[in-house]
């Protein structure tokens, strides 16, 4: 490992952490789960839990996700890159399992590491545009892991009032300090029949509809 990994490694993530305790101390989280999907999840609860899923969301919006699942044993899917490398890191900092790899076509290990840990029982969160782009553009993967695996896709859009927006192909997001933090929930695609491709359209539409949602009711657009 370089110097300067080793710096990242046992310095920034470690830092950035505390900064993300921080800034959620003072943010005003609100989830809108009428199916109660994602709550018994978030911020290390106890409350009994549905059968396996995968929890989908997009990838500039991993930051809020990862850390409101932290200490959930949810698996996530980071890249064999250096940068997916330091995510890793900070994933089982935060008590989150993942596998690495990629559900984008040809990454046949990854897929089948994910199918088996749902079919044994475990969850799975995953960002159907990543780990590459285009932006809120819904690739096949997760739609066809959790068809192989027989379980269901949560949509789940997320908001937030004050962030900082970084310029990279997912836009990605950090919440700044005192930002309001929506989460919309939808209801879960069954994705044991039907086309891969149409399904994962009806993903894609669904997620944008959700976030979209999301991002009014963070600036406080109630639609009233």
């Amino acid at each position: 490992m370089k110097a300067i990994d080793k710096i990242i490694e046992n310095l920034c993530i470690p830092a950035g952490i505390k900064l993300l305790d921080l800034i959620f101390s003072t943010a005003k989280v609100t989830i809108i789960d009428p199916e109660h999907q994602i709550t018994p999840f978030f911020f290390g609860s106890t409350e009994p839990r549905p059968s396996p899923r995968v929890f989908a969301f997009w990838h500039g919006k991993l930051l809020p996700v990862v850390y409101c699942f932290r200490e959930s044993n949810v698996y996530g899917l980071v890249s064999r890159s250096r940068d997916g490398e330091f995510l890793y890191s900070a994933f089982r900092r935060l008590g989150i399992n993942a596998v690495r790899g990629s559900t984008s076509r040809g990454q046949i290990a990854s897929a089948k590491a994910l199918v088996r840990l749902l079919e044994s029982g475990y969850h799975v969160a995953l960002a159907p545009d990543g780990p590459k782009g285009p932006r809120w553009k819904a690739q096949a993967g997760a739609v066809a892991v959790a068809r192989l695996a027989g379980v269901p896709i949560v949509p789940v859009g997320c908001g937030i009032s004050r962030k900082k927006t970084f310029g990279s192909w997912d836009k990605f997001e950090l919440p700044l300090p005192f930002a309001r933090i929506v989460f919309v929930v939808g209801e879960v695609i069954r994705a044991g029949s039907g086309e891969l491709d149409a399904l994962t359209e009806e993903l894609e539409t669904e997620l944008t509809r959700l976030t979209t949602l999301a991002e009014k009711m963070a600036a406080g657009d109630t639609g009233e």
